[in-house]
């Protein structure tokens, strides 16, 4: 057997060689973190200009823009690894900070206002609609649900998946008659006159109905509002379920103009399909909503998929998010009145 040669020149070369393997190892994971981090990015932005116009297209629009600069992140960390082409280095780290810049921007200012300040709460022909889906996590204890449903209460508090809480005696004195009215999946609380209830589409867990109530006190007139509960499986076309409620909602006789659309639609904010479903309404919360605007999961929001819409007769003065501290979803609250500009009929 020959002896091994340990001459200092060999030993020198091999750790040269084993130094190089490492740096190859750790460019090629920094190459490949980087293209992770760029096909993510790639991802959401194709979302975020498709919206969920497409079945695919909703996939990407539901990545969460907090991932993104997650992603950015890490895209920003692997690009300050070492290269030997000059000035490399420094392209590469300029880059992924402008896009961490430009996507901040947009998370703080477009998709959320976060230095928008809160409105001052005018009680002068002014209207306070409340929604919220309690959901079925409420159904156990139905004290803190009403409780926490008394905070939020104004003018109109609506309630989807109410489950018993309604019959609970500090609600039933919210009402004229001591009973506080339910249609399909929500109850109503309000003492204000009721003048139509009716439900609209009732089909395959998509549900719409319509609630008139004479708020000629505080409105200056009868209000007309919608209730919108959708599914919420994520198999399902946004697009499609939109589209096939639209066509319903066409094929009905004397419905009028809604004031306002609440509800679960298990929908974001932005969507293509909200603005089929719902063509030319507003958000409450682009007109009026302030700081972060998720609503679901409520323990750590996300996604904004409960929506109050404003029709051109009525305009938001103001949009709260509220956490109840119970269920799954965040609660909705707007002041609202009608628009001076309306000369429209009933």
């Amino acid at each position: 057997m020959s002896p091994i040669d340990t001459t200092p020149g060999n030993a020198n070369r091999a750790r040269s060689r084993f130094r190089r393997t490492l740096d190859g190892l750790a460019h090629l994971c920094a190459w490949l973190v980087s293209s992770v981090a760029v096909i993510g990015l790639m991802a959401w932005i194709v979302g975020r200009v498709l919206t969920d116009r497409f079945g695919w297209s909703q996939w990407l629009w539901w990545i969460p823009t907090p991932a993104v600069l997650v992603l950015i992140t890490i895209g920003l960390t692997a690009a300050a690894r070492p290269s030997a082409r000059p000035g490399l280095r420094r392209r590469r780290l300029s880059g992924w900070l402008v896009m961490l810049a430009l996507i901040t921007a947009y998370f703080t200012l477009i998709e959320h206002r976060l230095f928008r300040g809160t409105a001052p709460v005018v009680s002068s022909g002014v209207l306070q609609v409340s929604h919220w889906n309690a959901g079925p996590a409420t159904w156990h204890d139905n004290s803190p649900s009403v409780a926490a449903l008394l905070r939020i209460h104004g003018d109109i508090s609506i309630i989807t998946d109410h489950g018993g809480m309604l019959a609970d005696d500090r609600l039933t004195s919210q009402v004229s008659n001591g009973v506080v009215p339910t249609i399909g999946r929500f109850g109503i609380v309000t003492k204000l006159p009721i003048l139509t209830m009716r439900i609209v589409v009732a089909t395959k867990g998509r549900w719409v109905a319509l609630v008139e109530v004479d708020a000629t006190e505080t409105f200056g007139r009868p209000i007309s509002i919608l209730l919108v509960d959708l599914p919420s499986q994520l198999s399902q076309s946004r697009m499609a379920i939109a589209r096939e409620v639209r066509t319903m909602l066409d094929g009905q006789k004397n419905l009028p103009k809604p004031d306002l659309v609440v509800g679960d639609f298990n929908i974001q904010r932005g969507s293509a399909s909200l603005g089929t479903l719902f063509p030319g309404l507003r958000e409450a919360y682009d007109e009026a909503g302030h700081g972060y605007g998720a609503s679901f999961h409520r323990e750590f929001p996300l996604y904004h998929i409960d929506h109050m819409l404003m029709g051109d007769r009525s305009k938001a003065l103001r949009y709260d998010l509220i956490d109840t501290g119970i269920g799954r979803h965040l609660a909705q609250r707007v002041w609202i009145r009608t628009s001076p500009s309306s000369t429209a009929d009933r």
